[in-house]
């Protein structure tokens, strides 16, 4: 008799400690648009190479940006940093979670995919899923955060200019926005104050202005958020 309810305890933590460990958040959903009879697509399947990839993306930006792209922008990121960013994003579609650190970078690039099956870069977007983190020296000094973040950030959103001016940044930011609803987790983006046009795209998807700040250049930037609805 002790012996059996020693069992039916022994089940009955284990159940409780089971419920009680967190779950990994399950990765993003990987869209294909139809846009101006064009196909694009956001999938991980469509990187074989990370290296090549990074190698691409960082060429685009240099090759396929017009200038005021570029000044909205700033630099492009390292080398070595798009190949970890798009590193981590494809990790994360072969496990199916999102790592559980306190800022997670994943870098998606844009394809535009044809007819014949063959693909050609036309984009790339930059995520940082923030779980617990601190602020940076950056962020206290300069946004004045003082609470640990938990939140979405669009980053870096580029597209090449022969693909520009159809909608298809505005449909990227709209799956932004749905991965991080389906996250239950607010999304941030940091625009400058002069880059008119994306603050356009954010306002079609309901972000609101909700802080400003100079960075260290003296570059005036504005954040625009928008919380999940249930």
């Amino acid at each position: 008799m002790v012996k059996g309810i020693f069992i039916l305890w022994a089940l009955s933590f284990i159940g409780s400690a089971s419920a009680q460990m967190p779950c990994a958040e399950r990765l993003f959903s990987f869209s294909s648009f139809n846009l101006a009879e064009r196909q694009f697509s956001l999938s991980p399947n469509n990187i074989d190479d990370v290296k090549k990839v990074a190698a691409q993306v960082y060429a685009l930006w240099s090759t396929g940006l017009d200038r005021e792209a570029k000044d909205n922008l700033g630099g492009p990121d390292h080398p070595d940093t798009l190949e970890r960013q798009i590193r981590n994003f494809k990790m994360m579609s072969e496990s199916g979670e999102i790592p559980d650190r306190q800022r997670v970078n994943f870098g998606l690039p844009i394809w535009e995919i044809f007819a014949n099956g063959t693909r050609s870069l036309v984009g790339y977007r930059v995520i940082t899923r923030y779980k617990n983190a601190n602020p940076n020296e950056y962020e206290k000094k300069y946004i004045r955060l003082r609470e640990k973040m938990n939140y979405l950030q669009g980053r870096t959103l580029f597209i090449h200019q022969n693909s520009r001016s159809i909608g298809l940044g505005l449909l990227i930011e709209q799956w932004t926005w749905e991965q991080a609803q389906k996250l239950k987790l607010s999304l941030v983006v940091d625009v400058k104050a002069a880059n008119t046009s994306i603050q356009s795209v954010l306002a079609q998807i309901n972000m609101v202005r909700d802080r400003e700040w100079k960075n260290p250049a003296g570059t005036r930037m504005f954040r625009f958020v928008r919380s999940p609805t249930y």
